[in-house]
């Protein structure tokens, strides 16, 4: 099957996201899919590999009609760029595309495909619009990196480095101390949990994460996760099956692979890419 692409012009307040809208070649099966692409180092909308636009265009073939977009600020979006962090994933932009391929003649469901910061906006994402049947999300992070650098690190380890060099010089600058004492603030917190709580052994894990799932699955859709052997997001997950996430994963709704060798978080090589494109659309025609 043929497929054709368009550019996509989305309005979000004061800015406007750029896309492509990969359309299959006919009245296609009825499925949207919107590609979030992730943060950090990694946040151009094709990727290093351009696995998005590969995705895309497998999916398309398949009868899928796929959106993918940058964020603001990214690419050839307009507005000004945002600060990638986990605790607040771009639930605007998000929401934008979603509505966006929700608007196209013969959408009646969609499923959303992110990596890493893509991944946790695509699950921040559900509970508010029940058009989402599903996800698939690359690598990733159940928790947020202060949260995790909180459980990690011991009492002596945080006291070190706010007495070192740069610790107390960090303290004049707005942004360093603000970060070091909300990191403090949940080491204090899971400390008492630790020693007081009994219910949940895996507090670390993001709260977004957990309500993602589960009204996901509580509402009949499904989620795939991929991670490398060796992500270390892989690892914090298989950590983490102590507690309601791990009663989470092991329900029917949700498939959980962690079989590509080597890294996915980043995508390091053409192999690892295609492995994952491969996965996920197979997953996905699976699916519907």
């Amino acid at each position: 099957m043929n497929v054709h692409e368009a550019p996509r012009w989305i309005d979000v307040g004061d800015a406007t996201l750029f896309g492509i809208i990969t359309r299959p070649d006919g009245a296609g099966n009825g499925v949207g899919v919107v590609v979030l692409h992730g943060g950090g180092e990694h946040n151009l909308p094709s990727h290093r590999n351009r696995w998005t636009v590969d995705l895309a265009r497998d999916l398309a073939r398949e009868g899928f009609t796929v959106l993918r977009v940058a964020y603001r600020g990214v690419g050839e979006s307009s507005g000004e760029g945002q600060t990638f962090n986990l605790s607040n994933p771009f639930v605007g932009d998000g929401g934008a595309v979603i509505e966006a391929l929700a608007s196209e003649p013969r959408i009646e469901r969609i499923y959303a495909v992110g990596s890493c910061f893509g991944a946790r906006t695509a699950l921040s994402l559900v509970p508010e619009y029940g058009v989402i049947a599903g996800v698939v999300l690359s690598a990733l992070p159940i928790s947020d990196p202060e949260k995790r650098q909180a459980v990690d690190k011991s009492v002596a380890d945080f006291v070190k480095r706010g007495l070192g060099k740069k610790g107390l010089g960090g303290l004049f600058v707005a942004g360093r101390r603000d970060r070091y004492l909300r990191i403090l603030k949940n080491k204090a917190a899971s400390l008492v949990r630790r020693g007081g709580a009994k219910g949940n052994p895996t507090p670390w894990v993001a709260d977004s994460v957990v309500r993602g799932l589960r009204v996901l699955a509580g509402r009949g859709g499904r989620a795939l996760l991929v991670y490398g052997s060796d992500d270390a997001f892989y690892a914090h997950f298989n950590e983490a099956q102590a507690g309601p996430l791990g009663i989470l994963a092991g329900s029917p709704a949700i498939d959980v692979d962690g079989s590509i060798p080597g890294r996915l978080h980043g995508y390091p090589s053409v192999e690892v890419q295609q492995a994952f494109v491969a996965r996920a659309s197979a997953w996905l025609r699976a699916a519907v």
